[in-house]
């Protein structure tokens, strides 16, 4: 267990391809832990699954619909503990220039601020690719949807959230400084 101190303000910081065990089993725990993912019922079945997309995902061989190079990812670490992280990538879904692919926090990590730190380097990479619009794949049944509508994403559709202008929309949770974007790919 990460002792308290640690557990006030993890550190950001880009994420490479020795990150991706760790990457993949906070996606898998944090998808068993949530009624949403209903059919995620087992973390080692979950990581038996999603190792081969994520690692895909970060090596360019899995694409998501719309996706484009270049791609990107951050993890959150307590102490030595990955805690969290969030992939995204150029785009051209709905019309937009960036999507956000994936954003997981633990679920014991979650409403302490971690989403929230993993945001600004998300809008200083697109900011410096200029792509404003960056649209989340949020239904209204994910209960993760009110945090990115907290954070200044608005819907697109009834089904799409998106941030029109990614570095605008997020520009009041960058008080603790920035944290480099080192491309995935």
């Amino acid at each position: 267990m990460t002792p308290r101190s640690e557990r006030a303000r993890p550190r950001i910081r880009p994420a490479g391809s020795e990150d991706l065990p760790a990457v993949v089993a906070v996606l898998a725990r944090a998808r068993v832990a949530s009624p949403y993912y209903e059919e995620s019922v087992e973390v080692a079945a979950e990581i038996e699954v999603m190792a081969p997309r994520v690692a895909g995902y970060v090596h360019g061989s899995y694409h998501p619909s719309h996706a484009l190079a270049p791609r990107a990812m951050w993890v959150a670490e307590a102490g030595d503990e990955t805690v969290g992280f969030l992939a995204s990538h150029a785009s051209t879904r709905m019309g937009c220039e960036a999507e956000l692919q994936w954003m997981f926090v633990l679920p014991e990590w979650q409403r302490r601020g971690v989403g929230a730190r993993l945001l600004p380097p998300l809008a200083a990479w697109c900011s410096a690719r200029e792509l404003r619009r960056v649209v989340i794949d949020a239904p209204p049944a994910n209960p993760y949807r009110r945090f990115y509508l907290k954070h200044g994403a608005v819907p697109l559709d009834g089904y799409w959230l998106y941030w029109p202008d990614i570095e605008r929309d997020t520009a009041h949770l960058r008080a603790g400084g920035e944290v480099s974007a080192r491309e995935t790919r």
